[in-house]
């Protein structure tokens, strides 16, 4: 098992792979950073469940370690009982800045599991001994892996819901008719904005009474999926006061849009009174949709800076007119669906941007001239850029496109602490599904929809998928069942309570039902009802300091609980 007298041999060479410090740099390192090789492989070694760090993990250093790491922490690295945990988990190599000491969910960039696992795990200098020398067997390394696999938690993790976690009511059911949405402006105001189907955004300060912010003037239909259905402020609105919305044109629209077809504008603020100016509308683009349902809705920008647009497939009931899976716009049907001839699907190009989510530069405009843009001008110009590394730039496909294969994409919003974006798709019939798409994504992936729905062909509960190369979600549930209906997505907990730190939490519209799912495995999560009243849930919304809220009949709650400092913001919005 553990071989005692090579304890100053295990994390003395740990610390020339970053757990400490390395004196040559991490310049020096990016010059000569070589893959990992000699690892041990361990795919036969069944994992082990529930590893707990104290009582599985903190043996292997204290006999191995605290000889070069203990009282004194030779390198800056102290590996004792009640030090090591937080030297580890989530901080950054020094000598390489590429990786972390640990890496919750990922042992094949943790620079921990590379020294335990491979003779050289990536680097000058790096060799800990020979498979022979090694002093953690297999089963050990394997221990290790598993405790990261299982995110590298100090304890392993409960499925339950922390006592202490509850909804505060901000403003009751009914305060603010149709509200769709909340967001923040990201200004350090600490506002809040409300999103009204009906076109107005009203705004509210932290213990303050709700005003409007803004009423659209432009045209706008309303009611059913359609009206103002998103806002998102501008990076830098703070300076710039620019903020974009996402609305349903009414009847003679100045754009020439149709009633009904998605506008996606630009407007700023009233440099005297800080308002939005109604009258300062630049529309940025325009976009047909087939039938009066599945708009998506969603704007927001993402770590990125670029803005990111949500669309549906364009409506009806089972996307006949093939939208979510047609990136090609050549190949768009026009006329009768084939599915159902008594349908009609429009002919305009930018049919080919429904069923798919787009991504967008706001800072720049695009000159007139051929391209492959889809929603641009007559003479190809347009009011918006295209990102250079967008996934069909170069491909026969329109050049806004990010993502494809969508539904209805209900919210979808980004994590705040790791640049991963989480999408929330509507089902049809049988699953509603959320997305993980992870920071590094080049972009250009299907997620299935209409031949899958789910994990599963559409329509189904035992037939796999049978989309070769589609994404499937990492959580589903069965539309339909116990008053469910249709997803609301919501945000990965960042905020100040302690026990909601790392979960997603989502809803269903119909239900009113609010789960919490944390990640248990690199690509697994495990959700727990959090047990609630009510239905009608619209949305979830978070502020500048990641407080998470729900948007439900017309009020708004915030999710509070214990925090490094006590129950704080619980009065902050008491009237």
């Amino acid at each position: 098992m553990i071989h005692s007298n090579l304890g100053n041999l295990f994390f003395c060479c740990l610390i020339t792979i970053g757990l400490g410090a390395w004196a040559s740099g991490s310049e020096a390192y990016s010059a000569h950073r070589s893959e990992p090789s000699g690892c041990a492989p361990l795919e036969t070694i069944e994992p082990v469940a529930n590893v707990a760090f104290e009582t599985d993990i903190q043996p292997l250093f204290n006999s191995n370690c605290l000889g070069c790491h203990g009282d004194g922490a030779f390198g800056g690295l102290d590996l004792r009982s009640g030090q090591s945990y937080a030297n580890l988990v989530n901080v950054q190599s020094t000598s390489n800045p590429e990786r972390l000491r640990v890496d919750p969910f990922d042992p094949a960039n943790s620079a921990l599991f590379l020294s335990v696992n491979c003779v050289q795990p990536g680097g000058p200098g790096f060799q800990m001994g020979d498979a022979e020398q090694n002093p953690l067997d297999v089963e050990e390394q394997a221990l290790v892996r598993d405790w990261i696999n299982q995110g590298a938690r100090e304890t392993p993790f409960v499925r339950s819901i922390p006592a202490d976690v509850g909804l505060v009511n901000v403003f009751p059911a009914g305060t603010f008719s149709g509200a769709l949405g909340l967001v923040n402006a990201g200004d350090g105001s600490n506002r809040l904005f409300v999103v009204r189907q009906t076109g107005i955004i009203e705004m509210f300060e932290p213990g303050g009474s709700p005003s409007v912010f803004m009423t659209l003037s432009a045209p706008l239909s309303t009611g059913g999926e359609r009206g103002l259905l998103g806002v998102a402020f501008h990076p830098n609105f703070a300076t710039n006061g620019r903020f974009f919305v996402n609305y349903t044109a009414g009847s003679r629209h100045p754009s020439g849009a149709a009633s009904g077809d998605t506008v996606i504008a630009e407007y700023s603020v009233n440099s005297t009174t800080g308002l939005g100016n109604p009258a300062s509308e630049r529309v940025l683009m325009t976009i047909a949709q087939d039938f009066r349902n599945h708009n998506g809705g969603q704007i927001k920008f993402g770590p990125d800076g670029y803005l990111y647009i949500g669309m549906g497939d364009g409506g009806d009931g089972n996307d006949p007119c093939d939208r979510s899976q047609t990136l090609d716009p050549d190949d768009r049907i026009s006329g009768p669906s084939p599915v159902d001839p008594s349908l009609t699907c429009k002919s305009s190009i930018t049919t080919a941007l429904l069923g798919k989510l787009l991504r967008i530069d706001v800072d720049n405009t695009t000159p007139a001239g051929s391209n492959s843009l889809c929603a641009a001008n007559a003479d190809g110009s347009a009011e918006y850029a295209i990102p250079a590394d967008n996934p069909f730039v170069d491909a026969n496909a329109c050049a806004e496109v990010w993502s494809w294969g969508w539904r209805n994409p209900w919210r979808f919003s980004f994590d705040r602490e790791t640049g991963d974006q989480w999408i929330a798709d509507v089902g049809q019939n049988t699953w509603e599904e959320v997305n993980r798409e992870l920071a590094d994504n080049p972009g250009g992936d299907n997620y299935g929809w209409k031949v899958c729905e789910g994990s599963f062909a559409r329509g189904s509960t035992t037939q796999p998928c049978p989309l070769t190369g589609s994404v499937l979600p990492v959580l589903e549930y069965r539309t339909g069942q116990n008053s469910n209906c249709s997803i609301t997505g919501g945000y990965r907990y960042r905020g100040p309570v302690l026990g909601l730190q790392g979960a997603y939490v989502y809803g269903d519209y119909c239900s009113g039902r609010i789960w919490f799912a944390w990640q248990t495995g690199p690509n697994e999560f495990s959700e727990v009802e959090f047990s609630v009243e009510g239905f009608d849930l619209r949305s979830f919304g978070e502020d500048e300091a990641g407080n998470l809220y729900v948007v439900r009949s017309g009020g708004i709650w915030r999710f509070d609980g214990a925090t490094t400092e006590g129950l704080i913001f619980r009065d902050r919005f008491e009237r």
